[in-house]
């Protein structure tokens, strides 16, 4: 009897600790910042908490992920998702195991700000150099010529140098002007 009492004892402690533990990844799943999906080897949902179906837009029942990304394959560790409404979304995978079947775990992360932040600062960087080009050129007395730098800066350089629009001679006369400038500064 005393053993039966001490069993039933230890069961109800482990049964509290795992009611526990389920409320704890419950809450976890629910309140994420990330979009979560449990997604079957198929592609169709099994699960999807809040996030996710406000990422996703339609991520309900009968909703295939693989198939709304199909560059995106089951097992591929990570990928940049376009999504509804033009978001950009990182989605990470892993596998999960469980009832014998494989399944996986999606992780969707919304970096659209951060991707309009980049392209931003990539623009702002590319009018930055054409702004140094423009001083540098007025600096020398090269004629302004900026918009020859606008696809790719650093090659159009030295061409800029080699073949100014006066020809050859002004190429000369140029190269002249930067060399006695550069050797004024030293």
């Amino acid at each position: 009897y005393f053993q039966n009492l001490l069993l039933m004892k230890s069961l109800e402690e482990k049964l509290k600790e795992l009611e526990f533990h389920q409320q704890f990844l419950e809450s976890v799943f629910q309140y994420s910042p990330l979009g979560i999906l449990v997604v079957r080897q198929d592609g169709g949902l099994i699960s999807a908490n809040p996030k996710a179906r406000e990422l996703l837009g339609a991520a309900g029942p009968g909703y295939n992920f693989f198939a709304a990304f199909p560059d995106y394959a089951p097992g591929a560790p990570e990928a940049t998702l376009i999504a509804g409404g033009g978001r950009t979304l990182l989605a990470a995978q892993g596998t999960l195991r469980f009832s014998g079947e494989v399944n996986y775990l999606v992780l969707l992360n919304d970096i659209s700000e951060q991707v309009t932040l980049q392209e931003e600062l990539k623009q702002k960087e590319k009018l930055a150099i054409l702004g140094q080009l423009a001083a540098s050129e007025a600096k020398y007395g090269l004629p302004a010529t900026a918009d020859r730098f606008v696809t790719t800066p650093a090659a159009n350089c030295g061409a800029a140098l080699r073949d100014p629009p006066g020809g050859p001679a002004g190429g000369a006369a140029a190269n002249s002007r930067i060399s006695s400038a550069l050797r004024a500064r030293l």
